[in-house]
């Protein structure tokens, strides 16, 4: 092992420094074994922290960077520090760039990446948006980011994975910590076509503080970040404001101004995120800079997808795609037929995936 791997991870494992502090220590000539064999005045030199010092000197007397570098070789988890050549370039040219990430999964593109975030008390809406927004991606051959967390992030992986693309989970854990647990399932499956990413060593359990970290690598490794659904005050506004600190463009999609999960995506809306309005659009700007798509082309990809439906279910079908969310009797009024027909019509286009429930009472359609 080099002795630049040892010292990235030992200074990894302290949790409080980045790439710049990398820069530092090189930039006052130091030899990296002079981190342990030389830690008092080392730290001094660098104005190190007591604690992290002390932090150090314990992972060295029990040789814990030679365990945890075998322990990873044995589950065939990578462990790539700023010094090694496969270091996603992406990701070190970022401000906020970790000193080490451990990587499981299959050989992954870091190239045409996109990250989906957002709250994980989402609504049907927002789950929808991010599993076709993600299935959209995936399908055009980028690479879908995201948190592997309950919510938007998860939505953001099956979409992917249904779309038989890749798909990246940035954890804030331990690579080898399945949080949450009801995630174990999807997380296999990432490894299988995608990848899982951590900067935290093996067995660092899930804390508060760590998941608001981990979002700046979300965004470092993204060319572009779109939050669905967000409050002010979440992580997902927090790896919006990573993104845009690193020069990163940022897209958020429009919710309704009297809901709370989307008042974080109208204000960066507000204050200059391009509005995410419509998904294969967004997909073609993205991977061709088709940007004059938005608002100037007919979309007749509806057509196809309603071969075979009455003439009924194409009028309630049109009416949701055109008002957004109605009751059954506003579907009866407006499509001229009784609340019997219209639940008929409700019913088949629900087992063909084309609306769904949108809360007590009411029907949307589907993306």
């Amino acid at each position: 092992m080099k002795d630049s791997l040892k010292a990235l991870m030992l200074l990894n494992a302290c949790e409080k420094f980045n790439g710049p502090f990398w820069n530092f220590f090189q930039g006052k000539g130091l030899e990296p074994r002079q981190l342990w064999e030389e830690a008092d005045a080392t730290g001094r030199l660098l104005n190190m922290p007591e604690g992290a010092l002390n932090r150090i000197r314990e992972l060295v007397s029990r040789d814990w960077v030679e365990r945890e570098y075998e322990k990873c070789q044995d589950r065939g988890i990578r462990i790539l520090s700023l010094e090694d050549p496969h270091y996603p370039e992406i990701l070190s040219g970022s401000p906020h760039s970790p000193l080490v990430i451990y990587l499981q999964g299959c050989n992954l593109s870091f190239n045409d990446t996109v990250s989906i975030v957002g709250t994980r008390k989402c609504t049907r809406y927002g789950r929808s948006v991010s599993y076709h927004l993600a299935g959209s991606i995936a399908s055009s051959g980028g690479t879908v980011i995201s948190g592997g967390a309950r919510g938007i992030d998860m939505y953001a992986h099956e979409g992917a994975l249904s779309s038989k693309g890749k798909t990246l989970a940035v954890l804030g854990t331990g690579i080898d910590i399945v949080y949450p647990g009801s995630n174990e399932g999807l997380f296999s499956r990432i490894k299988e076509q995608g990848a899982l990413l951590s900067e935290y060593p093996l067995g660092t359990p899930g804390k508060r503080w760590r998941f608001p970290r981990r979002n700046r690598i979300i965004a470092g490794l993204s060319d572009v970040t779109v939050v669905v659904e967000a409050p002010r005050k979440s992580g997902a506004m927090i790896t919006a404001n990573y993104a845009a600190e690193a020069g990163r463009d940022v897209w958020a999609v429009p919710g309704r101004i009297d809901e709370e999960v989307s008042r974080g995506t109208n204000n960066l809306i507000s204050d200059g995120a391009s509005p995410l309005v419509d998904i294969k659009a967004f997909t073609a700007h993205v991977f061709s800079g088709q940007l004059e798509i938005f608002g100037q082309k007919e979309d007749n990809s509806h057509f196809k997808e309603e071969e075979g439906l009455s003439e009924g279910e194409k009028a309630v079908l049109g009416i949701l795609r055109q008002s957004g969310d109605r009751t059954v009797d506003n579907i009866s009024s407006e499509c001229k037929m009784s609340a019997a027909d219209a639940l008929t019509c409700l019913g088949n286009l629900l087992a063909k995936g084309m609306v769904y429930p949108a809360g007590p009472g009411r029907w949307r359609a589907g993306s």
